[in-house]
């Protein structure tokens, strides 16, 4: 599996408000590790979060040094355009990290992009942490705690600090059989939302972009709810 690890910080907990301050990937392409990491000048002044600067410790003065979102966004298409791959994302409770990720792709129009390249589920390691609590035992359920149950030691609250971490507890855990399998962040049993539906059906099995020409699969054609939910997404990317 070729795996992208993600960690991001950002200026506000409220992503609909907030700005993007640090975005750090982990490439694993058959075994050979890629980084990217890069930081963004936050716009919104008022979203601004003490809370959130406790976390990244990043002061607001500090980030207006940073470059343009739009420059960072330029530089995450050329990073995903280096491999000839599909993504699995790997995160560490990642629901607001995978927003601001996607924020940012919808925003500087990579939606093309990254449907291409990247697998719609994400695999988040505090879910598969406590599918295997009572082999794991921590005080917590912080990235810290468990880093600290492997003897693992980093510099918390730094993106790539954090991303780099959680790729190794992926490895580690994965190695951990489990009763409880369902880490992956979608809900294969019970009844779809539209949100999950768009992330099984714009999933590779039904349908791939490449250079501005759409492929639909058998599984896609056969199913007429994946047919509804692909072609609403290509009206608002091809059209809107």
């Amino acid at each position: 599996m070729n795996s992208l690890t993600i960690d991001c910080e950002f200026s506000s907990f409220s992503v609909e408000k907030g700005d993007l301050l640090q975005l750090a990937l982990v490439a694993d392409i058959n075994g050979e590790k890629h980084i990217f990491n890069e930081y963004a000048r936050p716009i919104n002044r008022h979203a601004w979060s003490i809370e959130a600067e406790r976390v990244h410790q990043i002061s607001w003065i500090k980030s207006q040094e940073f470059q343009p979102i739009e420059d960072l966004a330029k530089k995450l298409a050329e990073f995903l355009d280096k491999f000839d791959t599909v993504f699995t994302i790997i995160c560490w409770n990642g629901a607001t990290d995978k927003r601001y990720f996607e924020k940012t792709i919808r925003q500087h129009l990579m939606q093309k992009q990254y449907y291409y390249k990247v697998r719609p589920n994400w695999i988040d390691v505090l879910k598969m942490v406590r599918s295997r609590k009572t082999q794991i035992k921590v005080p917590n359920m912080q990235l810290t705690s468990v880093a600290k149950h492997f003897n693992i030691t980093f510099g918390a609250h730094d993106a790539l600090e954090d991303a780099k971490v959680t790729y190794r507890l992926y490895e580690l855990v994965n190695a951990i059989k489990s009763d409880d399998c369902n880490f992956i962040q979608t809900s294969a049993n019970a009844k779809l939302t539209e949100v999950e539906k768009r992330q099984k059906y714009l999933d590779i099995k039904y349908v791939q972009i490449s250079n501005g020409e759409v492929f639909l699969t058998k599984d896609a054609t056969s199913d007429k709810e994946a047919m509804r939910v692909i072609f609403s997404e290509l009206w608002t990317l091809f059209v809107e």
